[in-house]
């Protein structure tokens, strides 16, 4: 469930800072707001919407990790 919610929510952020109709293409440089979206969500206890980060809130509101 939490990759859901992460998938989610990165794909509210690249509509909200690229607009619906970006699509990701292999030829072109990719805008920076992009690298900024993909860079919250790497797996690093430093990044915004890691899982790291999410699970850690779940503690903080009483949930269990696992």
């Amino acid at each position: 469930m939490l990759r859901c919610g992460q998938m989610i929510f990165a794909q509210a952020l690249v509509c909200r800072h690229l607009g619906r109709d970006w699509r990701w293409t292999q030829r072109k440089r990719q805008p920076d707001s992009y690298f900024s979206v993909l860079n919250a969500f790497i797996d690093r206890k430093d990044s915004y919407y890691s899982i790291h980060q999410i699970a850690q809130m779940g503690v903080g509101e009483g949930k269990s990790i696992g």
